[in-house]
């Protein structure tokens, strides 16, 4: 009988300590059936996105069958993969295999049950300092030549902050964002819509403004959130 999972209780996360990876149980956890995952299979690395279907303790993960561009992608019995998630405050990461691929009345696949599963804390809104460029657009009509650049000084999960000698909008407005981040050598172009929460702005010598503005992002997938979760991640062991 497959089990059926409930959402993710807040003490899943309380072993771990700002970053600092634990071990646990898969059914501790309490994942949702439909949790999203990323897939990389060992020898190619590609990253495949793919939903928790199930488990049977001790037994077998069930997922969707992985997809690229809306092709299904074959992956033999087997073949050694990687399963990465994010849930409430906690990112995880197991290895695996695959053991038998399904047809009916769907495709899908029985994974390894993991002996275990190493989890990391996030900590709700976690600022870390950052050094990005991103570009700018708007879906309103804007005076000026558009997009923009600008300096991206700290990003989060959530938003970010960043500096412009242009003024881009007032409270509430909305921007588009899009930003190249790098995490353990792989590099990830990020497309992340926001709105402005707070401004503030400086005087300079010249008399121009240098303006310091916060953003709240509006729209961020599962595979977004975690590469954005990863950075924040790798950029608080850095600092």
């Amino acid at each position: 009988m497959v089990d059926t999972v409930n959402s993710l209780t807040r003490a899943a996360a309380v072993e771990a300590d700002q970053g600092r990876a634990v071990e646990r149980s898969f059914e501790s956890l309490h994942l949702d059936v439909g949790t999203g995952m990323v897939m990389e299979r060992v020898d190619a690395r590609r990253k495949l996105p793919v939903q928790l279907l199930g488990y049977r303790k001790q037994r077998s993960l069930m997922v969707s069958a992985p997809r690229h561009q809306g092709t299904e992608v074959y992956i033999e019995s087997g073949e050694a993969v990687r399963l990465r998630f994010l849930t409430g405050k906690t990112a995880g990461a197991l290895e695996t295999h695959v053991l038998y691929r399904c047809y009916q009345p769907f495709s899908y696949l029985h994974l390894a049950y993991p002996l275990r599963v190493e989890c990391v804390d996030i900590r709700d809104a976690e600022r870390v300092p950052a050094s990005l460029v991103a570009e700018v657009d708007s879906d309103f009509v804007m005076v000026g030549d558009w997009p923009k650049r600008v300096d991206v000084t700290d990003v989060s999960e959530t938003g970010l902050r960043f500096r412009s000698s242009d003024f881009l909008g007032l409270v509430g407005h909305e921007l588009n964002f899009s930003i190249t981040v790098s995490v353990n050598g792989v590099t990830k172009a990020l497309h992340l819509p926001g709105v402005i929460r707070n401004i503030a702005h400086e005087e300079q010598q010249n008399n121009d403004r240098d303006y310091q503005v916060g953003v709240q992002f509006t729209e961020v997938d599962h595979e977004q959130r975690f590469v954005l979760s990863s950075f924040v991640l790798a950029q608080g062991r850095n600092g």
